[in-house]
């Protein structure tokens, strides 16, 4: 079986490549995919801007008809990138995380069947303000 599909299915699950710029989206999956490289395994789905909007006096979202990719590290354990892409394929498809908690369940995903794509995703993605870190005065 599949290693990366493995990490994916004991991952738990969750909330939270190449990112649309911050914008109000209507994206349709196009591929989703795994990736071995050297430097882990990567979760990958390919997403199909098909409408885009700026968000109130921010910069000008990613264009319509252009890809963007939502990518996940599943190699690194701290990080919960499978936890993140299992969420992801739950709420893609309305499914709970029992159901996606055996790699055979993902495969249908990830081989030529692909059964998440042609499926539409409604979302904003905006700027996070992320906390001043202390550790290191001055930095």
């Amino acid at each position: 079986m599949n290693s990366a599909l493995t990490k994916i299915a004991t991952a738990p699950a969750a909330a939270g490549g190449r990112y649309p710029r911050f914008g109000r989206y209507l994206l349709a999956v196009e591929v989703i995919r795994t990736k071995e490289g050297f430097k882990g395994d990567s979760a990958i789905g390919e997403l199909k801007v098909r409408e885009s909007e700026p968000l109130p006096g921010g910069e000008a979202p990613s264009r319509v008809s252009e890809t963007v990719d939502y990518v996940e590290n599943l190699s690194d354990q701290k990080k919960g990138g499978g936890g993140r892409f299992k969420s992801f394929l739950m709420t893609l498809v309305g499914a709970d995380e029992l159901e996606f908690a055996n790699p055979a369940a993902l495969k249908k995903f990830f081989d030529e069947r692909q059964a998440g794509t042609h499926l539409l995703i409604r979302c904003e993605v905006y700027p996070k303000q992320l906390p001043r870190r202390t550790v290191s005065p001055g930095r």
